[in-house]
């Protein structure tokens, strides 16, 4: 389904809906002192000092079992309030 098409929030949601709930099925949230913001295709996720590689590594994992793609160029981890990163359109 291209990209802006009217279908593409819908699928965009079930799909992520699945990874949220694999997260939580985990224990993720509280292992890694993580919460998840997620809109459509969108995610962001905060987490406690000290967990944020572990955080990126499982969701790569639980992202490839869905088989889907995580864009590499937009993906990183931002410490703050030393950094920012902008999140729909949101500095």
């Amino acid at each position: 389904i291209p990209q802006g098409s009217p279908i593409s929030p819908l699928l965009a949601n079930i799909y992520m809906r699945r990874f949220v709930l694999g997260w939580r099925k985990l224990g993720l949230g509280k292992r890694l002192g993580s919460r998840l913001i997620t809109y459509a295709d969108d995610l962001v996720i905060l987490c406690e000092k000290g967990n944020a590689e572990a955080a990126l590594d499982h969701m790569r994992g639980l992202m490839e079992k869905l088989k889907l793609t995580v864009n590499e160029d937009k993906t990183r981890i931002c410490k703050v309030p030393d950094e920012t990163f902008d999140f729909l359109g949101y500095t």
